[in-house]
């Protein structure tokens, strides 16, 4: 029986499918993003020695959006909302939070779990099996390891304990992959339930069943703005240019409903890592209200509409339409 499961990577599918069993009881300093083994295990080694230091980042695109730890090998792909140099201490700050606790729950009995990234790195662990285990059992000699393999991605044969194959790839472009990782391997899920206290198992995944509905709750809103779009009659919509305030799946939905009907001169969302789409410009909402729009409506995707009104009457814009108003009042012909 162990007090903790924790994921040590490489992708965020370890612990997001960890979560979804019960079995993920805090934040790691590994979870959500993409690392190479060899990096943690010197982290964990070293005491984190220089982690997340500056003189070791490097900004991964012109966005400021990504960024790499290159001592370690590390790729933050999902930490900035804003821009590298505003979010940064907010980051760093919270990645020592969630040190501090890994430091103290790895000195009660741990079990890792590692997805294996590659072949390169299969070897590197069959190769290194005292290093590893003298790694993870530094501060507890009960602490385990086991490990997840895609079947489908490395070529490694049958495995014994403590690999476990997987017929999952490592999506992490759907949610239902991300989570999915363990779902096709039942001894995998049985090893995993029958060593961990099964009442914090349980309040794990109360926890993680409200955090999934607190998710999908807002998807479900959106599709049903979208299938408010499809109602309209397009022939009733009498702007000619319009700005679209959000640049999800609901703004980009009601693009291509209407681009043929008006002219889109831009979206405005403040945490798109997009700058354009189809050729129409994705700015920020600073950007946005540094510049004038004369006569042109904005529209706003979004079930916040008078929240959103309210901040942009404050900012001194006007002209805000809700999507009833834009899609049912018509509007003057000037937009």
């Amino acid at each position: 029986m162990f007090d903790n499961f924790i994921s040590l990577g490489w992708f965020c599918g370890t612990a997001a499918s960890m979560s979804k069993y019960g079995i993920r009881s805090r934040s790691g300093p590994f979870d959500w993003y993409f690392n190479d083994f060899i990096g943690v295990l010197a982290c964990m080694e070293n005491n984190f020695v220089d982690f997340l230091d500056r003189r070791n980042i490097e900004i991964a695109n012109d966005s400021l959006k990504e960024f790499k730890d290159i001592k370690y090998g590390f790729h933050y792909n999902h930490e900035v909302n804003t821009c590298f140099k505003q979010d940064f201490d907010y980051i760093y700050n919270k990645y020592m939070r969630r040190i501090k606790v890994f430091r103290k729950m790895i000195k009660q009995r741990t079990c890792f779990i590692r997805t294996v990234r590659n072949n390169d790195e299969l070897i590197y662990i069959q190769n290194n099996k005292s290093y590893i285990n003298k790694v993870i059992r530094k501060h507890n000699s009960e602490n385990e390891i086991i490990y997840v393999i895609s079947g489908k991605q490395i070529s490694c044969g049958e495995l014994e304990f403590p690999f476990f194959k997987v017929d999952s790839i490592y999506d992490g472009a759907s949610r239902k992959g991300l989570r999915g990782l363990f779902d096709s391997n039942i001894e995998l899920q049985q090893f995993c339930i029958r060593n961990f206290d099964e009442n914090l198992r349980y309040r794990n995944l109360y926890y993680d069943l409200q955090k999934e509905n607190h998710i999908l709750e807002p998807m479900a809103a959106k599709y049903e703005l979208m299938m408010h779009i499809d109602k309209v009659n397009l022939e009733q919509i009498l702007f000619q240019k319009i700005i679209i305030y959000g640049a999800g799946i609901v703004g980009k939905y009601l693009y291509q409903k209407v681009k043929n009907r008006c002219r889109v001169l831009c979206f405005v969302d403040q945490y798109s890592k997009e700058n354009l789409y189809e050729d129409v410009p994705i700015i920020s909402l600073d950007d946005f209200l540094e510049r004038e729009y004369f006569d042109t409506s904005i529209v706003v995707t979004s079930y916040s509409y008078n929240e959103i009104r309210t901040w942009l009457i404050e900012a001194g814009k006007d002209n805000i339409k809700s999507l009833d108003e834009f899609l049912y009042n018509g509007g003057d012909s000037a937009g």
